[in-house]
Protein backbone atom coordinates (compact mmCIF):
# COMPACT_ATOMS: atom_id res chain seq x y z
CA UNK A 1 0.00 0.00 0.00
CA UNK A 2 0.98 3.51 -0.43
CA UNK A 3 1.63 6.23 1.93
CA UNK A 4 -1.82 7.85 1.26
CA UNK A 5 -3.52 4.76 1.56
CA UNK A 6 -2.40 3.86 4.99
CA UNK A 7 -2.48 7.71 6.07
CA UNK A 8 -6.33 6.73 5.00
CA UNK A 9 -6.83 3.76 6.79
CA UNK A 10 -4.48 5.21 10.03
CA UNK A 11 -7.09 8.20 9.91
CA UNK A 12 -10.01 5.77 9.82
CA UNK A 13 -9.13 3.84 12.61
CA UNK A 14 -8.30 6.79 14.44
CA UNK A 15 -11.71 8.37 13.65
CA UNK A 16 -13.42 4.61 14.69
CA UNK A 17 -11.81 5.00 18.08
CA UNK A 18 -12.91 8.29 18.51
CA UNK A 19 -16.09 7.67 17.63
CA UNK A 20 -16.08 4.40 19.95
CA UNK A 21 -14.76 6.96 22.59
CA UNK A 22 -17.57 9.48 22.17
CA UNK A 23 -20.12 7.27 22.56
CA UNK A 24 -18.93 5.61 25.44
CA UNK A 25 -18.83 9.19 27.28
CA UNK A 26 -22.09 10.19 25.92
CA UNK A 27 -23.62 6.58 27.69
CA UNK A 28 -21.55 7.19 30.77
CA UNK A 29 -22.66 10.71 31.07
CA UNK A 30 -26.20 9.56 30.37
CA UNK A 31 -25.66 7.13 33.46
CA UNK A 32 -24.51 9.61 35.57
CA UNK A 33 -26.56 12.36 34.92
CA UNK A 34 -29.90 10.12 35.00
CA UNK A 35 -28.33 8.80 38.44
CA UNK A 36 -27.58 12.17 39.63
CA UNK A 37 -31.02 12.97 38.88
CA UNK A 38 -32.47 9.97 40.57
CA UNK A 39 -30.26 10.49 43.78
CA UNK A 40 -31.73 14.43 43.84
CA UNK A 41 -35.36 13.65 43.13
CA UNK A 42 -34.98 11.35 46.14
CA UNK A 43 -33.47 13.48 48.28
CA UNK A 44 -35.77 16.16 47.37
CA UNK A 45 -38.64 13.55 47.87
CA UNK A 46 -37.05 12.55 51.58
CA UNK A 47 -36.66 16.62 51.92
CA UNK A 48 -40.17 17.62 51.10
CA UNK A 49 -42.01 14.93 53.19
CA UNK A 50 -39.50 15.88 56.38
CA UNK A 51 -40.85 19.94 55.55
CA UNK A 52 -44.51 18.45 55.46
CA UNK A 53 -44.12 16.23 59.03
CA UNK A 54 -42.54 18.90 60.64
CA UNK A 55 -45.33 21.85 59.09
CA UNK A 56 -48.04 18.95 60.65
CA UNK A 57 -46.30 18.66 64.07
CA UNK A 58 -46.06 22.94 64.35
CA UNK A 59 -49.85 22.86 63.11
CA UNK A 60 -51.32 20.46 65.69
CA UNK A 61 -49.15 22.54 67.98
CA UNK A 62 -50.40 25.70 67.35
CA UNK A 63 -53.77 24.12 67.16
CA UNK A 64 -53.34 22.83 71.00
CA UNK A 65 -51.73 26.17 72.18
CA UNK A 66 -54.66 28.44 70.05
CA UNK A 67 -57.45 25.95 71.65
CA UNK A 68 -55.66 26.33 74.96
CA UNK A 69 -55.70 30.24 74.87
CA UNK A 70 -59.52 30.12 73.67
CA UNK A 71 -60.26 27.90 76.64
CA UNK A 72 -58.27 30.68 78.67
CA UNK A 73 -59.76 33.50 77.54
CA UNK A 74 -63.70 32.23 77.32
CA UNK A 75 -63.05 31.44 81.29
CA UNK A 76 -61.98 34.70 81.97
CA UNK A 77 -64.88 35.87 79.74
CA UNK A 78 -67.77 34.28 81.77
CA UNK A 79 -65.61 35.61 85.28
CA UNK A 80 -65.85 38.82 83.82
CA UNK A 81 -69.57 38.41 82.75
CA UNK A 82 -70.91 36.96 86.35
CA UNK A 83 -68.92 39.71 87.79
CA UNK A 84 -71.02 42.28 85.60
CA UNK A 85 -74.27 40.47 86.55
CA UNK A 86 -73.47 40.63 90.32
CA UNK A 87 -72.05 43.70 89.89
CA UNK A 88 -75.55 45.40 87.94
CA UNK A 89 -78.06 43.25 90.29
CA UNK A 90 -76.39 45.01 92.95
CA UNK A 91 -76.78 48.47 91.08
CA UNK A 92 -80.25 47.95 90.57
CA UNK A 93 -81.07 46.92 93.83
CA UNK A 94 -79.63 49.86 95.08
CA UNK A 95 -81.32 52.05 92.69
CA UNK A 96 -84.44 50.34 93.52
CA UNK A 97 -83.64 51.19 97.54
CA UNK A 98 -82.65 54.70 96.04
CA UNK A 99 -86.51 55.10 94.27
CA UNK A 100 -88.03 53.86 97.33
CA UNK A 101 -86.21 56.32 99.67
CA UNK A 102 -87.17 59.04 96.98
CA UNK A 103 -90.96 57.99 96.70
CA UNK A 104 -90.78 57.98 100.77
CA UNK A 105 -89.63 61.09 100.87
CA UNK A 106 -91.79 62.77 98.61
CA UNK A 107 -94.89 61.48 100.30
CA UNK A 108 -93.84 62.62 103.80
CA UNK A 109 -93.13 59.23 104.75
CA UNK A 110 -89.90 57.98 107.04
CA UNK A 111 -88.80 54.68 106.24
CA UNK A 112 -87.71 52.83 109.38
CA UNK A 113 -87.58 50.02 107.83
CA UNK A 114 -86.54 48.78 104.04
CA UNK A 115 -89.52 47.89 102.03
CA UNK A 116 -89.41 45.97 99.17
CA UNK A 117 -90.74 47.08 95.87
CA UNK A 118 -93.44 44.14 95.23
CA UNK A 119 -94.65 45.33 99.43
CA UNK A 120 -94.34 48.93 98.22
CA UNK A 121 -96.64 48.34 94.90
CA UNK A 122 -98.91 45.90 97.45
CA UNK A 123 -99.11 48.98 99.50
CA UNK A 124 -99.93 51.49 96.91
CA UNK A 125 -103.14 49.86 94.95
Amino acid sequence: MGRFAEDMARLRDEIEVERSARQTLIADTREDVAGAAQAFMSDLKDSVQTLQADFRDAHASMVEAARADRVAFLDQLGGSVAELQRETVSLVNDLADERQAGRQAWRGAVAKSRVLPAQLRAKTK
